[in-house]
């Protein structure tokens, strides 16, 4: 068929089937709009969403892969500054110097992470005469930083509003009166340094949403833990993210000393997240002059020294301490709880449920995964160190710190501790809605209280003989006076030993046989004793049998 026949016999094949005023014809249908027809404004906000994506991916960069398209997009990328606002700084200080001038008279954000001290003075150099352009500046993953970059900071950065200076994993050999603070910088929202002394003024702070200490910031200038109340109520009303991990602040523990003022009650209603890893004194003074509120991130990992565990009663009262009522608020919607109780260690953490609280980027690095890389982060995490093990809280020690009754889930981790029938009792008298309950002991698995304080009634003495053996007569036959009655879920693993299995399926059958009885049948059963020593598959197999009939889904393994 000769050139252009068979594109006729379309067109005419398109003219008998189509209805009239549906066949274009082949002028229009040659005119294809081409990439270089979109409008330069529709182009440009393509590619600030490529690029902001990209920021995301952790490859900053990538995004310049537009330059490579064609000679019009890399003309219209290369004549848009908004797109090079952001600079992450590099060896090459050619390209550096490109970047400096395509982001023209735009405010700048600077990133110098992980490079040489020689690398980032050679850049502090070129900057120099840009510095009232910069936005932010984030000095990340450095050694020691020369006094050379102090002429940086010398110059009047009027427009500065974020200003992070971390070292590699937050550690610096000395502290450095790097920032001349009386020069400025009220236009601060965001501030994180280590190895920097930091201002006393709390006016220098009002503004922060931001804010993260961390290591050698306190001594030249003296700051003071009363510094530190007296700056986190002078940002109340704006701060967000909180981060004081390895933060350690002057702390005076002369109590003969001179009466002080009394300081405020900080009420931080805005705060998202607040991050503290430090020894018990500092945590302790600290939190009991905070607010915070409900639903925010709470991340506290403290060191509980010997001594001053021998100045407290107990455990209980220790823990109290470190998470007072101010504090303990933020696990008022909690409904799903973690309590794990090792040799030397108490921890209780919450996982998160809203995606509407979120920690700090900075922060979130040098933790646990985000929401959406790796596992979720755990909303309220209060991990306690050093305890002696006759000092140690209890089980009763959670409703101290997890005072609403509100609990649907319950995971307890037992590192070999036994506790007494009371104490299993205290537990679950308080969480009458729980539905969901784990017990998990890798060492040492022997929940037989737990089973006893199950099955018997609310009104029952825990000593008597009938809450011994979990008789039916302990029950006075109404299942509001039965503990945890929305109980639908039990979990055991652990390791048994041999001369223990008996007793453990005696009392988790006549628990599980009682509470049958008055029509509260457990929905689903797993005991996981695979680790239990001397006892085979057929064995597991009959204790399986007496089990069945109890629950409506088994599994023993």
């Amino acid at each position: 068929m000769p050139p252009g026949e068979k594109q006729k016999e379309l067109h005419a094949h398109e003219a008998r089937v189509l209805p009239r005023g549906a066949v274009t014809n082949a002028k229009e249908r040659a005119q294809v709009r081409t990439i270089q027809d979109v409008p330069v404004e529709l182009l440009l906000e393509i590619f600030r969403i490529h690029a902001t994506r990209c920021k995301d991916t952790g490859s900053p960069t990538a995004w310049m892969g537009i330059l490579l398209v064609c000679r019009y997009w890399h003309r219209v990328a290369c004549d848009a500054a908004e797109l090079w606002r952001v600079i992450h700084v590099g060896k090459n200080t050619d390209w550096f110097l490109l970047c400096l001038k395509r982001s023209a008279r735009s405010l700048m954000d600077l990133h110098f992470s992980g490079l040489p001290t020689a690398t980032v003075e050679a850049a502090v150099a070129l900057v120099i005469p840009h510095a009232q352009r910069i936005r932010a500046i984030h000095l990340t993953g450095h050694g020691w930083l020369s006094a050379d970059v102090c002429t940086l900071f010398a110059q009047p950065l009027p427009a500065l509003e974020e200003l992070s200076i971390l070292p590699a994993e937050w550690r610096s050999p000395r502290e450095a009166k790097l920032v001349p603070w009386d020069r400025g910088y009220r236009g601060l929202h965001s501030l994180a340094l280590s190895g920097v002394s930091i201002p006393r003024d709390p006016a220098f702070y009002c503004k922060l949403r931001t804010l993260e200490l961390h290591e050698r910031c306190c001594t030249i200038n003296q700051f003071t833990i009363d510094d530190l109340v007296l700056v986190l109520n002078a940002a109340a009303s704006t701060l967000e993210e909180l981060d004081l991990s390895r933060f350690q602040p002057i702390f005076d523990r002369d109590t003969q000393s001179a009466p002080k003022p009394p300081l405020p009650n900080v009420c931080l209603s805005r705060l998202r997240g607040f991050y503290l890893y430090d020894e018990f004194p500092i945590a302790s003074h600290l939190n009991k002059h905070l607010t915070l509120p409900r639903g925010a991130f709470l991340h506290l990992r403290v060191y509980v020294m010997h001594a001053d565990q021998l100045r407290y009663t107990n455990g209980t009262a220790v823990l109290a301490d470190i998470v007072p009522p101010g504090v303990r608020h933020v696990l008022d919607d909690v409904t799903d709880l973690a309590v794990s109780i090792d040799r030397n260690s108490y921890s209780i953490r919450a996982p998160s449920t809203s995606l509407n609280v979120a920690p700090s980027s900075s922060a979130s690095d040098n933790r646990q995964g985000s929401e959406s890389d790796g596992p979720p982060i755990d909303r309220v995490r209060i991990d306690t160190l050093g305890w002696i093990p006759d000092r140690k809280p209890g089980l009763r020690a959670v409703l101290t710190v997890y005072t609403s009754g509100r609990l649907t889930s319950l995971s307890i981790t037992l590192g070999g501790s036994e506790y007494t029938l009371a104490e299993w009792r205290t537990l679950f008298g308080a969480f009458r809605m729980l539905e969901k309950l784990a017990i998990v002991d890798h060492s040492h698995l022997d929940p037989t209280d737990a089973f006893v304080a199950l099955s018997a009634s609310t009104d029952s003495d825990p000593g008597s003989a009938q809450a011994v053996r979990g008789d039916d007569r302990a029950l006075s036959g109404s299942v509001e006076n039965v503990l945890c009655p929305a109980l639908r879920t039990l979990h055991l693993e652990g390791r048994v030993q041999g001369h223990r299995i008996e007793a453990l399926f005696d009392a988790l059958c006549s628990a599980l046989r009682t509470r049958a009885g008055l029509g509260l049948r457990l929905e689903f059963l797993c005991v996981d004793c695979s680790r239990a020593s001397g006892l085979t598959c057929a064995e597991l197999g009959v204790h399986a049998s007496v089990l069945k009939p109890l629950v409506k889904s088994l599994v023993v393994r």
